[in-house]
C-alpha cells in the first residue's frame, strides 16, 4: 500500500494581521506539495483575505498524510486557532474527520468519502433494542457515546483589527 493519503484542513477563527502574516509564510512554505487550492501560494496577507472571504475558510490539502500538515497543526494548536482535519478513507482504513475547538477541545469521528458519519448498524441496532425497552434516557445516552459529542461549525476566517 502506498504511503500516500489525501488530506485537507480547513482553518477559521479569527486572527491578528501578525498570525495572518505567518500563516503566509508556513502556506508558502508548503505550497510545493499543496493541491489545487492555491495556483500559487499567497504572497502577502491580502491574498489570504481574499481568498478567505470568497470560500471562509483557508483550505488546504495535501496528498502525504504521514507528515503533511503536523507542524501548521501543532501551530494552529499553540495560536489557538480552529481548524477541521479531514482525512478521506483509503483502502482499508476507514476516514476520519478531527476538529480542534480552542482551547483544548479536540474530537474525532469516522467519517465517509464527504465527510459524513459512519455509524454501525450493530451498534443502531443496540440503541433501538434500548428503546424498545423504554429506557430513553440510556438510549439517548447511548447514542451520543456512539455519535460523540456536537462540534461547533468552524467559524469563518477574519482578520482582527
Amino acid at each position: 500500500m502506498s504511503e500516500k493519503r489525501l488530506v485537507r484542513i480547513y482553518i477559521g477563527g479569527q486572527v491578528t494581521p501578525t498570525l495572518a502574516r505567518m500563516l503566509v509564510e508556513r502556506i508558502k512554505a508548503i505550497h510545493g506539495a499543496l493541491d489545487d487550492y492555491w495556483s500559487a501560494p499567497p504572497q502577502d496577507v491580502d491574498q489570504l483575505v481574499a481568498y478567505a472571504v470568497k470560500e471562509k475558510w483557508i483550505g488546504l490539502r495535501h496528498e502525504d498524510w504521514l507528515q503533511a500538515f503536523e507542524e501548521l497543526e501543532e501551530w494552529c494548536q499553540e495560536e489557538r486557532i480552529p481548524y477541521d482535519e479531514h482525512l478521506p478513507p483509503f483502502g482499508e482504513l476507514p476516514g476520519v474527520i478531527a476538529y480542534y475547538r480552542p482551547p483544548e477541545i479536540r474530537a474525532s469521528r469516522n467519517c465517509d468519502f464527504y465527510g459524513n458519519p459512519i455509524v454501525s448498524w450493530e451498534e443502531i441496532r443496540k440503541v433501538l433494542q434500548l428503546m424498545r425497552l423504554r429506557k430513553t434516557r440510556a438510549a439517548r445516552l447511548g447514542l451520543e457515546d456512539l455519535l460523540g459529542k456536537d462540534v461547533d461549525e468552524l467559524p469563518p476566517f477574519r482578520m482582527r483589527p
